[in-house]
């Protein structure tokens, strides 16, 4: 709880390191900071088993990044994929249309480039994320472009 100009003052703030844009608000406490769950959640996630789990996730997803970031320079070269370095599970590109933005929750962003802006968007390759649901999303962007012609 909190008085509105202490929220102003914060907002004011954290907004200077923080886009809201980037994910459409400002968190109005420190991540995790009244979470009574996340020492156990610690514990659990600290385990060799976990570990050895965790270990295998980030492989998992730096491949599917890979296979991803091959597809989209193959077959949609005009939306300028990039990715930041090798280690990277996170691939930028020129924002596709709304529609895909909303059925895949893709964070979107405005870039100056060339002093033009210009709408960008990235998605992140999570453990979730697998060959079938890359393969949805590049057969809706090929969709995509042919009814953007």
């Amino acid at each position: 709880m909190t008085t509105q100009s202490h929220f102003d003052e914060f907002n004011e703030f954290f907004s200077q390191i923080h886009n809201p844009e980037y994910i459409h608000h400002v968190p109005g406490t420190i991540t995790c900071s009244r979470d009574a769950v996340k020492p156990a959640e610690f514990y659990f996630f600290s385990t060799p088993s976990a570990i050895a789990k965790q270990a295998e996730d980030a492989r998992t997803m730096l491949q599917n990044t890979v296979y991803l970031m091959a597809q989209m320079q193959s077959h949609f070269s005009h939306l300028q994929p990039i990715r930041a370095n090798e280690l990277s599970n996170t691939l930028y590109f020129r924002k596709p249309s709304d529609r895909i933005v909303k059925k895949y929750s893709l964070a979107t962003m405005h870039l100056a480039l060339n002093h033009q802006k210009q709408d960008y968007a990235h998605a992140m390759v999570m453990p979730h994320v697998d060959r079938k649901v890359l393969t949805e999303f590049l057969t809706d962007l090929d969709q995509d472009s042919v009814t953007r012609l």
